[in-house]
């Protein structure tokens, strides 16, 4: 029997996995945070602004980890095995969303160069919109660069699944 999946079951599979993995790791933590003793305690946002944009940021930056889960997926169809993809995109994001060192530590150079990546708009952007260090104009216009990021990754993740899948044939019972 020969069972056929579509490009949405997928990518809805994917999405909703990622989703929560992320929701996972970053709400618990969020929340411990807001609980801490001073000086080590979580402020609220910068604003009612700030938290809108906050909110509006994180939701993006989560749908933007999603997409990148895409390719994962992607990769592992390719390899055969997950270990490979995870481990290359895995590192390559966890450098350069800024999980190993915030981005302001960074040289300047590579900072600059780390701006027209997606990466920096999964983490970077939510905390300073959240901190007010982005704010007003150009915190509409980072998260119309987050909605663009993940316009492209969701189209181009699609266009690789489907390319992939039609070449994947899957035996076994």
């Amino acid at each position: 029997m020969i069972k056929h999946l579509s490009i949405l079951q997928v990518t809805g599979s994917v999405t909703a996995g990622a989703a929560a993995a992320w929701f996972g790791q970053v709400l618990p933590l969020v929340l411990v945070v807001f609980f801490l003793p001073a000086p080590f305690t979580m402020s609220p946002p910068a604003g009612a602004q700030a938290a809108v944009g906050f909110a509006v940021s994180l939701a993006l930056g989560a749908l933007l980890v999603t997409a990148i889960s895409m390719f994962i997926l992607v990769g592992t169809l390719i390899l055969m095995t997950p270990s490979g993809a995870r481990a290359v995109i895995g590192l390559t994001a966890d450098f350069f969303t800024g999980t190993l060192l915030p981005l302001p530590l960074m040289p300047d150079a590579l900072q600059s160069a780390m701006s027209f990546l997606p990466f920096r708009y999964v983490f970077d952007v939510p905390a300073r919109i959240y901190s007010g260090h982005i704010a007003g104009m150009d915190a509409l216009y980072s998260i119309g660069l987050q909605t663009l990021w993940v316009v492209l990754l969701v189209a181009l993740g699609m266009l690789a699944l489907r390319h992939v899948l039609r070449r994947t044939v899957i035996q076994g019972g």
